[in-house]
Parts: structure tokens; C-alpha cells; sequence
């Protein structure tokens, strides 16, 4: 069986983390206080807040809890919840503000498998963990109990996007699991049973597009899985970073 090369190493391109500031918050306050602050509460109970550096989003929830998304590693992560905090002591005066339980929730990567892959046949051989419905979405989604929880999402061209890990490591070790199942799915090479091979579709956009997952998406992932208890929906466009 074929090992993944050494080079192929799965990218992070978002991360999500969560914490507690120690205090309930007035939220309508904080969103007249930032500027650059988003506060619609008939669309969603939480203030939206965006940083420039590191790059990343918080939605700071009345309660006191700050879920943070949009940077590409953990320690960025933990960066810009320092940052949003610090804002909330020192432009909101919430002075008992400080970062309690900080959590690495969900880390997205990408990677490419270097080969494109016949996602039919991929279906076929594994039923169980594979789930591909073309009419809906150009993706196949494979959950594997060996990955502890990873979830990728291949499409014909070769490439995947890993979602559920919570550290960097269990990504690489998920995809190192990934690549040799999607070898035997090779569509350069023949089914042998009559059907013909999945070739990859060069105008599909999300062949491209699917790295930059939005921040609603994400939630709504997290949310559906159970990894946050927080509820998930749509946020505004695009404010003034800090």
C-alpha cells in the first residue's frame, strides 16, 4: 500500500476556540462602546467583534463566554481572545474581564491528495464511512473511527478539507490514515468492473473555494455536532477592523 509523501502535509486554515471572561456582560453597551462592533439582537444574542491582527472574529455572548474563529493556528487563537478581552477591560471597563477555560474547538484544513480521485468508487468500497450524494454536493464526506473524530471532505480533484481535530498533530496523523483509502480510489485507474471513472471537474468552483469557510458555516457545523453550546447563525458583513 502507497504512503503519503512527506511534503503533503494537511494546512490549518481556521481554527476555532472558545473561553469565559469570569462576567456576564452588557452586550448593547459593548456594541455602542466598539465601533467596529456588530449587535443585532432579533438576528442572533451575541456581539460580533473583528480583529485586524491576528486576523479572526469573536462572537461575546451576555454570558460572559467569547467563541473566537478565523485565525490558523492555537496560539493565534489564544492571542486574539487575550485581545478581545483586553478590549473589553479597557474600552468596555469590564474590569473583572480575564480568560478563563480556553478551548481549541475545531481546527479546517486542506490538503492535497496529488492524485484525483474516482469518488464513486471510493463509495463503493467503503459504504460504511463514506457518504456522497453528487445531486446535492460535489463532495464526498468519509468518517473513519480510526481518525478520532476527523472528518474529510474529498472532492474528485484530490483534494480534502479535514474538519473535528483539536490539535495540529491529529490532523497530520488523519490524513496519513486518509491517503492511502483514497489510493486505492485512483482515478486514473480502472474500476475493472465496467464503470467508467470519476474524472475531476476543473470548472467546479468549490474545488477552490472550499478552504475559505465562512464563519455562520463553521458554527453551524460546531453547533450540529455538539461541540458548542452556543446556538448558530448567519452574522453580518463586513465592519471596520480593529
Amino acid at each position: 500500500m502507497a504512503a503519503a509523501s512527506s511534503f503533503l502535509r494537511p494546512r490549518v486554515q481556521n481554527v476555532v476556540a472558545t473561553c469565559t471572561c469570569g462576567t456576564a456582560l452588557y452586550l448593547t453597551g459593548i456594541a455602542r462602546t466598539l465601533r467596529y462592533a456588530e449587535y443585532n439582537p432579533r438576528r442572533f444574542s451575541a456581539v460580533a467583534v473583528r480583529l485586524r491582527t491576528p486576523r479572526s472574529t469573536a462572537l461575546v455572548f451576555s454570558s460572559g463566554k467569547i467563541v473566537c474563529t478565523g485565525t490558523k493556528s492555537a496560539w493565534a487563537a489564544r492571542w486574539a481572545l487575550l485581545k478581545f478581552v483586553a478590549l473589553l477591560r479597557d474600552r468596555c471597563h469590564v474590569e473583572r474581564a480575564h480568560v478563563y477555560t480556553f478551548r481549541i474547538q475545531n481546527m479546517v484544513a486542506s490538503v492535497d491528495a496529488g492524485f484525483p480521485v474516482a469518488l464513486a468508487r471510493l463509495r463503493r468500497l467503503y459504504p460504511r464511512e463514506a457518504s456522497y450524494e453528487p445531486a446535492l454536493f460535489p463532495g464526498l464526506v468519509y468518517r473513519a473511527h480510526a481518525t478520532h473524530g476527523v472528518v474529510a471532505l474529498v472532492f474528485a480533484s484530490g483534494r480534502l478539507v479535514l474538519t473535528g481535530a483539536k490539535h495540529a498533530d491529529e490532523l497530520d496523523r488523519a490524513f496519513e490514515t486518509f491517503w492511502p483509502i483514497l489510493y486505492t480510489a485512483h482515478a486514473r485507474y480502472g474500476d475493472g468492473d465496467g464503470e467508467p471513472n470519476d474524472e475531476p471537474n476543473n470548472d467546479d468552483p468549490t474545488t477552490t473555494t472550499t478552504t475559505t469557510t465562512t464563519v455562520e458555516t463553521l458554527l453551524a457545523s460546531l453547533a450540529n455536532e455538539g461541540l458548542l453550546d452556543v446556538p448558530a447563525t448567519p452574522l453580518c458583513g463586513e465592519t471596520e477592523p480593529f
